[in-house]
């Protein structure tokens, strides 16, 4: 999964899940929930996100 500014088409961070699906992902605060097949993965957004 890739997080990507978009007003400057830069890459902000990559996570490798080592998933072929995924379903929805959400946000809460400065965490980042992805649902990646069978198991949940949090990480901690860079401070230029928030």
């Amino acid at each position: 999964m890739y997080g990507i500014d978009f007003k400057t088409t830069k890459p902000l961070f990559k996570i490798r899940t080592g998933a072929r699906f995924y379903g929805p992902t959400l946000k809460s605060g400065s965490m980042i929930i992805i649902q990646a097949e069978n198991k949940l993965i949090g990480m901690r957004l860079p401070a230029s996100v928030n």
